[in-house]
């Protein structure tokens, strides 16, 4: 198997964290001797469009080499190779969370092996889903409405103030719920409406968390062939912080008393139809949708899992 490692130089505060990390890959690699190389992606899009290129080349040979890329960076450094890597049966992926988020990994029992560059290299890869959306995937969650709005003011945060991780994303939350929200949409979930309305925010997940840990779709998991809805229905402002916390905590689901505020469902696909072109936080990365299908890809990519001793 070769080992390809794509360190994102944006990543984190400096990129003081992929550095320290090429240091101990390059110490671990050649002590024992593994199959790898680094490649220092230089914009947006470059690592799926490499790692694209690497699967190409390997399927052209008269033996596939096994390839395993690991993503160097937060979720939407993960979203690029996995983009990159989908229909590529001796491809497997994986990231080294190095990013501000670093919302994938708290899916897996123990987050924090995937720092630990030893365990990586002698991770064991399992099938995990893809959400398919315009001819393109996600890995972790798609956030629309107040969470999409809370990734952008965390990322004003982060570049502008001390604040990192999920410090900046409670911040910007209770900034963004101070103002005016509410956004319009039609959702239709296999060909049934489940919604049209006004709504705080949607999330369309393949996994558990979002915005630096917080555990909005506390239901959902990364190889259960289906993705999770969740939609938050307009609140009364007085009651947004104590409910904010719920969310945060994964705990929202379990009072009867908060049931009104949120429908949640598991589906195998999800049509949303806003009324004009929104903003989308998409692992983290923002794009702009207008009506959109999505879908969910059972057994889509390898995902490698770090040894646990």
């Amino acid at each position: 198997m070769k080992h390809i490692f794509l360190a994102n130089p944006a990543a984190g505060k400096g990129g003081k964290a992929v550095r320290n990390l090429l240091t101990q890959i390059e110490e671990i690699g050649k002590k024992y001797g593994y199959d790898y190389e680094i490649y220092h992606t230089k914009c947006v899009g470059d690592g799926e469009n490499y790692v694209r290129q690497c699967c190409e080349d390997s399927s052209r040979k008269l033996r596939k080499e096994k390839l395993r890329f690991y993503a160097m960076g937060g979720d939407g450094t993960l979203n690029e190779i996995a983009n990159g890597a989908v229909g590529y049966d001796n491809a497997e992926i994986t990231v080294i969370p190095c990013g501000t988020g670093n919302d994938f990994v708290r899916n897996f029992p123990v987050p924090t092996d995937f720092l630990d560059i030893k365990k990586q290299f002698e991770g064991t890869a399992k099938k995990i889903d893809l959400i398919k959306y315009n001819e393109r995937y996600a890995i972790n969650m798609i956030n629309i409405g107040a969470d999409c709005d809370v990734v952008i003011e965390a990322g004003r945060l982060k570049k502008n103030t001390f604040l990192s991780g999920t410090a900046a994303y409670a911040v910007g939350a209770v900034k963004v719920l101070s103002g005016k929200i509410g956004i319009k949409m039609n959702i239709d979930a296999e060909k049934e409406e489940i919604w049209n309305d006004e709504l705080i925010l949607i999330a369309i997940a393949n996994g558990k968390f979002c915005g630096g840990g917080f555990k909005g779709v506390p239901n959902a998991s990364v190889d259960d062939g289906a993705m999770d809805v969740s939609i938050v229905k307009m609140v009364p402002k007085f009651k947004l912080v104590r409910l904010l916390m719920k969310y945060k905590n994964g705990t929202h689901l379990d009072s009867r008393k908060d049931a009104e505020f949120f429908k949640c469902m598991r589906c195998a696909g999800v049509t949303m139809e806003p009324e004009e072109l929104i903003e989308a936080s998409v692992d983290g990365e923002i794009v702009k949708l207008g009506r959109t299908d999505f879908s969910i890809v059972p057994n889509a990519v390898n995902f490698s899992v770090p040894k646990h001793e």
